[in-house]
C-alpha cells in the first residue's frame, strides 16, 4: 500500500492537464512542461509514468573559465532531488561538525572561483535561520568543538539574526511595539558579536557582509550600510547578493525612497560578464513597482511589471514572484514553470515549493504537488502556511482498497461500536473510518488491534496510512522503530520505515532502512537504495547557473 505512495511521489506524474509534456535532455535529465520539447516537431503528452530518476552527476568540478549562458526558458518541471540544504542540515544534526566545516569552507571556495554560485551559499546558512532552542544547543557545542573555526560563529549569527526578525514581527516600524525593538535589538547585538568573530578569523566570509547589511536596515543607517557594502564589495566585486541586500534598505518602507533606489541601480555596473545577474539589477525598481502591485492583489498588472522587469536578464525572484501573479491568475502551467526557473536559479528556497505546489494541485498533479510540499516542509517546517497545506494534500491521500469500498456499507458499519477484544470487527470498522475520512478514531481502532496483537504488521501497516493521512510521519517512525524491536528480521518493516525516512527527505535514514530491507532479501529494497542516491551525492553545479 505504501509502496504505492512512494512511487508516486517519487515518478508518477498524474494525468490531469493534457498540455503535460515530459522528455530528456542531452544530460539525460527528465523534463515536464505544458509545452513540447524544444524543436520537437510532433507533440506527444507525457506517460503517466515517468522513468525513476538519473544516477547522481560526478563529484564537484572547477567552474569552466568560459561560462555559457542559461537559457531559463528551457528550464521545465522537474520532481526535487538532490537538496544542498537538507544534505548540510543532516550533518549539523548529526552532530558532523568537522565535515560541515568542510562543506561550507568548500562552498564558500566555490564562490570565490565562480561569484555565480553565492546564491547556493546563502541557502547553505539559510539552514541556520531557525528560531528553535535545539538549534541554538547544537550551534554551541559546534562553537565547544571548533573554537578557531569561523563558520560555527557565522551559523550562531544567522541564528541569531533570524531570532532577531522574529522577535520585531512583520509590521511597519511606526507599528511594531517598542518591547518587539528591544528584542530584536538584544538578539542583534548577539549576531554581531558572533559576526566580529567571523572576521576576525576569515574577512572573505561573504556572508558576515550580508548579514550585516541585513540587520542595519532595521535602523535606517546607510551609512553604516554602505560602509559594509563596501568592505564587502572589495573582496567580491561582483556580488550580486550585497548589493541585492543593501538596495532593499533603500526602499520607502526603510525610510529610503524609490529615487535613492533608482540611483543606487544607475550608478552600479548593468553589465557584468562575470556575474550575469547584475544585468537583472538594473531593473530592481520595475520589480519594486510590480510587488506594491501584487501587494494591492492588482496581479495582471503586478504580472507586467515582473515580466518587464525580467526582460534585462534571468533573475530568481522576478520569476517567483511572476509566478506567485500567475497562481493568482489561476494560470497554474505557466505559474509552475515560471516557479521551476525561480528554482533553478536559487535552489532549496522552501516558499517556491510550497507555490509550486499549490499550482500542481490546482493544476491537476496531485502526486507532484505531494512531492513539492514535502522539500518545502522539510526545508521550513515552522511555516505554518506550509503546514496547513501538506496536511490538506496528505489527507487527501488514499489507496485502491479504501476508494473501492461501498461508503453507505461504510457509514453503516461505523454506526456500531464493536468490542475492543473483537478483533475481526475492529479491524474492519478501522478500514470502513479510513473510507470516510475519519482518520483520527481509524487509528484509536488500530491501536486497540495493535495492543491485542502487537506483532501483526498488517495493523501496523494500516496504522502508518492513518498517521500519513494526519501528517503525523514522526510517529509512523515510532510505530515502526516498536514492531521491529520485536520483528528485527522483517524486510517489510523495514522497508516502510524507509519509506517514511523518505517522505521526511532524511535520505541517509531511508537509504540504511532500504540496504538493510535488501539484505534482509527485499528486491524492492535494492531498487529503492539506488534511487535514493539521487537525492544523497552532490551533483555538479549547472554550467550558467
Amino acid at each position: 500500500m505504501r509502496w504505492l505512495c512512494l512511487f508516486s511521489v517519487l515518478f508518477v506524474s498524474y494525468p490531469a492537464c493534457a498540455q503535460l509534456y515530459q522528455w530528456k535532455d542531452e544530460h539525460g535529465r527528465t523534463h515536464y512542461s505544458d509545452k513540447p520539447p524544444p524543436g520537437q516537431a510532433t507533440e506527444a503528452p507525457a506517460a503517466e509514468s515517468a522513468p525513476a530518476p538519473e544516477p547522481a552527476a560526478a563529484p564537484i568540478q572547477s567552474p569552466s573559465s568560459v561560462r555559457q549562458p542559461l537559457n531559463v526558458d528551457d528550464v521545465a518541471y522537474s520532481r526535487p532531488a538532490y537538496s544542498d540544504a537538507l544534505a548540510l542540515r543532516h550533518l549539523f544534526i548529526q552532530r558532523e561538525f568537522a565535515a560541515l566545516n568542510d562543506a561550507l569552507e568548500l562552498r564558500l571556495r566555490e564562490v570565490q572561483s565562480d561569484i555565480v554560485r553565492e546564491l547556493t551559499l546563502r541557502a547553505a546558512y539559510d539552514i541556520f535561520a531557525v528560531t528553535s532552542a535545539e538549534t541554538e544547543t547544537l550551534l554551541n557545542q559546534w562553537i565547544e568543538a571548533f573554537p578557531k573555526s569561523y563558520q560555527p560563529y557565522l551559523a550562531r549569527a544567522i541564528y541569531y539574526e533570524q531570532r532577531g526578525w522574529s522577535e520585531r514581527g512583520g509590521a511597519y516600524a511606526h507599528r511594531t511595539p517598542s518591547a518587539n525593538i528591544s528584542r530584536m535589538r538584544s538578539a542583534f547585538d548577539l549576531a554581531q558579536r558572533d559576526l566580529r568573530q567571523v572576521l576576525a578569523l576569515n574577512e572573505r566570509a561573504l556572508p558576515a557582509y550580508w548579514v550585516l547589511i541585513d540587520m542595519a536596515r532595521t535602523e535606517g543607517d546607510r551609512n553604516v550600510s554602505r560602509q559594509v557594502l563596501s568592505r564587502g564589495l572589495k573582496f567580491y566585486p561582483n556580488s550580486y547578493v550585497l548589493r541585492w541586500s543593501y538596495v532593499q534598505g533603500l526602499e520607502p518602507r526603510w525610510g529610503g525612497s524609490e529615487a535613492l533606489v533608482q540611483d543606487f541601480v544607475e550608478l552600479e555596473p548593468k553589465t557584468l560578464k562575470a556575474n550575469p545577474r547584475l544585468q537583472a539589477f538594473k531593473n530592481y525598481p520595475i520589480f519594486d513597482q510590480g510587488l506594491a502591485h501584487y501587494r494591492k492583489k492588482e496581479y495582471e498588472e503586478a504580472l507586467a511589471s515582473f515580466d518587464e522587469a525580467l526582460k534585462a536578464g534571468a533573475h530568481p525572484t522576478y520569476s517567483y514572484y511572476r509566478g506567485r501573479s500567475l497562481y493568482k491568475l489561476e494560470r497554474y502551467p505557466e505559474a509552475v514553470k515560471a516557479l521551476s526557473q525561480a528554482m533553478v536559479l536559487r535552489p532549496d528556497i522552501a516558499g517556491h515549493y510550497y507555490w509550486r505546489s499549490r499550482a500542481l494541485y490546482y493544476g491537476g498533479f496531485y502526486a507532484d504537488a505531494v512531492a513539492d510540499i514535502q522539500r518545502a516542509y522539510a526545508l521550513d517546517s515552522e511555516d505554518e502556511y506550509i503546514a496547513n497545506f501538506r496536511k490538506t494534500l496528505f489527507a487527501r491521500t488514499t489507496n485502491d482498497y479504501v476508494k473501492g469500498m461501498d461508503k453507505n456499507w461504510a457509514r453503516e458499519v461505523v454506526k456500531t461500536e464493536p468490542s475492543k477484544y473483537d478483533e475481526n470487527q475492529l479491524f474492519i470498522h478501522a478500514k470502513a473510518q479510513l473510507a470516510l475520512g475519519m482518520n483520527a478514531e481509524a487509528e484509536q481502532s488500530l491501536l486497540q488491534l495493535i495492543e491485542l496483537k502487537p506483532n501483526e504488521y498488517e495493523y501496523f501497516k494500516w496504522l502508518d496510512f492513518a498517521l500519513y493521512r494526519l501528517a503525523r510521519l514522526e510517529e509512523i517512525i515510532a510505530h515502526w522503530d516498536d514492531f521491529l524491536s520485536r520483528n528485527t528480521t522483517s524486510a517489510d518493516a523495514v522497508m516502510q520505515r524507509g519509506i517514511t525516512y523518505f517522505q521526511l527527505e532524511n535520505y541517509p535514514a531511508a537509504m540504511e532502512d532500504a540496504a538493510r530491507a535488501s539484505e534482509l532479501g527485499s528486491e524492492q529494497g535494492q531498487h529503492f537504495y539506488q534511487k535514493l542516491k539521487a537525492f544523497t551525492v552532490r551533483p555538479s553545479p549547472t554550467e550558467g547557473v
